[in-house]
């Protein structure tokens, strides 16, 4: 379950083992998100296909790339993450120290297979 909270540090940095993560996905690709909106696991381009960004795997993250997409706000203060009502919309709120922020919105899209071929896009 997702829940809004604030975070000080990289929950991959300090506990690895952190599980405080929201799923966003369209029945083609699926990612894990963590409560700073970086994208800590996810396989390209299917499910089935090898781990592009995998730092849920890294025990000690210290040692080498994590394999993560993050957005780095400067004097982080404090996160928020939560879906949007009624939807599969992850919403995560990153705060500075003076109190400004960032909003980052994660979705994926559903579409149907061959539709993009179809149109030329």
């Amino acid at each position: 379950m997702i829940r809004a909270g604030e975070c000080w540090c990289n929950p991959f940095v300090e506990n690895p083992s952190s599980l405080d993560l929201g799923v966003i996905g369209n029945c083609q690709i699926a990612a894990l998100v963590d409560v700073f909106g970086s994208i800590v696991w996810t396989c390209l381009p299917r499910p089935d296909g090898d781990p592009v960004f995998c730092a849920l795997l890294k025990r000690n993250p210290t040692t080498a790339d994590l394999g993560v997409f993050s957005v780095e706000v400067q004097d982080r203060a404090r996160c928020e993450h939560r879906y949007a009502r009624n939807t599969a919309v992850l919403e995560t709120t990153i705060h500075d120290a003076r109190g400004a922020g960032v909003r980052i919105t994660d979705f994926c899209p559903r579409y149907e297979a061959g539709a993009a071929a179809s149109t030329g896009r």
